[in-house]
């Protein structure tokens, strides 16, 4: 048993190397003209409002050690957020010996101020299990009545013997707390300006990332992007305003320069901030993608304003326009877990 465990383990760490590449930071180019709109963005591990023309941060939240606040999501009227917070973990005990993080979704005033609690998953015991769920990457519907989000399983006996894990997109009726499973398996949702369809992500056959498009109404999915021979990865994608193009993170094959395999279903959650990233276009009507233009860059998450793209990513704040052109650097250092636009 143990060699297995050894040559399993050899396996992994083998692949960890092919799995990642190294990510070149873009090059700045000059200064741009910056818009005139505010984003909120998660900045270690709090949330920060950045006032683009005068290049001002102000702190939204200041949570306490080891607690997070990550993916904020606008509301429709503009007048808050939610967002995955995640509390301090507790300190391991005789009657807890270990400790598990999980993530709620809170809402917050754009000026800041008081969060409340909009959904808290189900925790603690029941019925000889220790249930620790969360819910992850909130996102409104364009109504304001519903929240999707990720919905994290994981569950434990009384010993804390691992029993079940899984994930689903779900959808929570704000006014009530009701939650409804609709897709099975999936990250990343996105709900369309006309809040008919949902994007998401999900990887075809354990391996290969694909972008779906779920049909709110008919409940119907179908796959919109799916062409592994370009991509190893797909995150975090945004509709634009006319629901015609799906803007998204995707880690381009010709950086990774090999398909995805069985192993990287072990190895991808420890190297994927080590992949390079591309901004990357889908139209909805066809399917195609392409990349915006050939900057590299970590994890982004990007908001759309009109003819430009903010990205954020670890090595900072940059702004990027549609045409190709050299992306600029606003702001630096980085940080990941996510960023809103304020609207005007």
């Amino acid at each position: 048993m143990r060699f297995m465990i050894c040559v399993l383990v050899c396996i992994l760490l083998s692949s960890c190397g092919a799995a990642s590449s190294p990510t070149v930071t873009p090059p700045a180019a000059a200064a741009p003209t910056l818009g005139t709109i505010s984003l909120i963005i998660s900045r270690g591990g709090d949330l920060w409002r950045f006032d683009l023309p005068a290049k001002q941060w102000t702190q939204l939240t200041n949570e306490a050690p080891n607690a997070y606040s990550t993916f904020p999501s606008i509301a429709p009227d503009g007048k808050s957020v939610v967002y995955s917070y995640r509390p301090p973990v507790p300190t391991p005990s005789a009657e807890q010996p270990f400790v598990v993080p999980v993530n709620h979704a809170n809402q917050l005033s754009v000026d800041g101020g008081a969060s409340k609690a909009l959904f808290v998953p189900e925790a603690g015991k029941r019925d000889g299990q220790q249930i620790y769920d969360s819910l992850d990457t909130p996102v409104w519907s364009p109504d304001g009545k519903t929240l999707y989000g990720v919905y994290q399983t994981l569950r434990f006996d009384n010993d804390g013997v691992f029993l079940q894990s899984g994930s689903s997109i779900v959808a929570i009726d704000v006014a009530s707390g009701t939650q409804q499973t609709i897709v099975m398996t999936g990250t990343f949702p996105s709900i369309s300006p006309d809040g008919r369809q949902m994007a998401f992500v999900r990887t075809r056959d354990g391996i290969y990332p694909t972008l779906y498009l779920y049909d709110l109404q008919t409940k119907q999915e179908r796959v919109l992007f799916d062409q592994p021979e370009l991509v190893s990865a797909l995150e975090a994608p945004i509709w634009s305003p006319d629901g015609k193009t799906i803007y998204l993170a995707a880690s381009p094959l010709t950086l990774s320069q090999r398909e995805p395999s069985w192993v990287d279903w072990f190895v991808k959650p420890a190297a994927a901030h080590g992949l390079g990233w591309q901004v990357w276009s889908v139209d909805v009507a066809t399917g195609q993608g392409k990349a915006v233009n050939r900057e590299i860059f970590e994890d982004p998450r990007i908001v759309l304003d009109g003819s430009l793209l903010y990205v954020w990513t670890f090595s900072g704040l940059w702004q990027m326009d549609l045409a190709g052109n050299p992306p600029v650097l606003i702001e630096e250092p980085g940080d990941i877990g996510g960023m809103t636009r304020v609207p005007q």
